[in-house]
């Protein structure tokens, strides 16, 4: 009996102080783990912010070179008649939004449906001012017609493409600020 007491001594006082240990440490750990994840939380969606703000300036600079005014200004000169204008525009276009295409992970489906929408009236928009020219005919004048198409137009879809993705920057600029 006299050596399960002196043992008694000696453990009980080693358990207590190990106890008193473990719970704050154990405590002080799943605090700095929290921290510590609220904070790569915090970093991911910086991240994640930046991408999206890139992928915005990225389709906004798509939806510029798409516009008719700068398209046409920036190729006409390079092509001597009508079908190869035409067919240069069509695949700067394409050859645009295929580079572009990933971004459409980091904008909303809004914006996204708007860029394609603009796009495809743009398009289309060349495609029907080449029916109305002579296919031999020179550059200038199917670049002349698309100009002059493009001036009709009542609601700028490149316009309403870009306000839509600003809107998106705005939301979620705000959602940040708001956190």
């Amino acid at each position: 009996m006299n050596v399960l007491v002196e043992i008694l001594k000696y453990i009980l006082p080693a358990l207590l102080v190990l106890l008193a240990v473990y719970v704050p440490v154990g405590y002080f750990l799943r605090q700095e783990r929290w921290h510590r994840t609220r904070a790569d939380a915090g970093e991911r969606k910086k991240e994640w912010i930046q991408i999206s703000l890139q992928a915005s300036e990225r389709l906004m600079l798509f939806l510029e070179r798409i516009n008719p005014e700068h398209l046409v200004v920036r190729l006409a000169g390079d092509y001597s008649d009508s079908l190869s204008l035409q067919q240069a525009l069509l695949q700067s276009i394409r050859d645009e939004y295929e580079h572009n295409l990933v971004q459409q992970l980091y904008v909303s489906d809004a914006a996204w449906q708007a860029i394609t929408d603009a796009r495809n009236q743009v398009v289309q928009l060349i495609n029907e001012a080449a029916r109305q020219t002579d296919r031999q005919a020179p550059s200038p004048e199917l670049a002349a017609m698309i100009l002059q198409a493009w001036m009709q137009v009542k609601v700028d879809p490149i316009a309403f493409a870009i306000k839509t993705v600003k809107n998106d920057v705005r939301e979620m600029m705000g959602a940040v600020q708001g956190k």
